[in-house]
């Protein structure tokens, strides 16, 4: 196995499965995120979109990288029964489609509080994640962003830290951080690095937040990779550019500007001394 597999948001490209797949080979990629099929999210999909899409990705032969899902991108005073039920549908899916990982966020609090009177309400729930995580054998990647209880550095930790769980470790996402206004290597990869296993590639400018492809923007991406590269990392990097549209659960960036973000993504690797496939 590569260093680094290269995988990415398929529904970044089309709506539609297929051209999903096939565009990412037709640029040498053959690892996907499982996150917007047919205009249907990973966890809404129905018995027969499921089988069609695993004899897809058998006939073009892509590995699942993770389960893309929206788990944790909700309301923390919602019922907890609603999010445990989604989850409960993305294990199945990370099952089904033999993904080891599951994307998840950690929540947004009630507007106006502060953050510390809804930690514990935080952990609870993660905890519930990681039991049924562990009954099914698969990890969850906590994704930092903006306006969630974990956006900044110093709070992903505080949820890593307490529930200190191998189900439990991190989606490093540096864009976000960037939309969080942090610098994402000088003062979130010290708090986090221990718990990152999975990495999105993704840019942004800390001004005011634009996306732009990764290496263009603050999210310090060589020096990230460089240390990824000191520490051993082998994993996924999976592009996420948000090139054209960057929305609340989804964004779009087309196959042209797919394939520059993955070009570059190559050249960032090349230079920390990364092989990747």
């Amino acid at each position: 196995m590569p260093e680094i597999t290269i995988s990415g948001f398929g529904d970044e490209i089309s709506s539609d499965f297929e051209t999903q797949l096939r565009c990412k080979a037709d640029m040498g990629i053959h690892a996907i995120v499982l996150r917007g099929l047919w205009d249907t999210n990973i966890i809404d999909l129905n018995e027969d979109q499921k089988q069609k899409a695993k004899e897809i990705l058998e006939r073009y032969e892509f590995q699942v990288s993770s389960i893309g899902s929206p788990v944790g991108k909700c309301q923390l005073d919602a019922p907890p029964h609603e999010e445990i039920e989604r989850f409960r549908r993305a294990v199945d899916m990370a099952v089904f489609f033999q993904s080891k990982y599951i994307r998840v966020f950690s929540f947004y609090p009630p507007e106006g509080d502060p953050l510390d009177i809804h930690t514990d309400a935080v952990l609870e729930r993660m905890r519930t994640f990681v039991e049924m995580a562990r009954e099914a054998g698969v990890v969850m990647v906590l994704e930092n962003e903006k306006g969630l209880y974990g956006e900044r550095g110093d709070r992903v930790a505080q949820i890593l830290n307490a529930i200190d769980a191998p189900e439990l470790k991190m989606a490093f996402d540096p864009a976000n951080f960037v939309q969080a206004g942090q610098r994402p290597f000088d003062e979130c990869w010290p708090l986090v690095k221990e718990h990152v296993i999975y990495l999105h590639v993704k840019d942004a400018v800390l001004e005011d937040g634009h996306v732009v492809p990764a290496g263009q923007g603050d999210g310090q991406f060589p020096q990230l990779l460089a240390a990824l590269k000191e520490r051993g990392y082998t994993g996924f990097a999976s592009l996420e550019p948000h090139l054209q549209v960057a929305g609340h659960s989804s964004g779009f960036t087309g196959p042209e500007k797919y394939a520059m973000a993955a070009d570059i993504l190559r050249g960032l690797l090349d230079q920390a001394g990364f092989t990747h496939g």
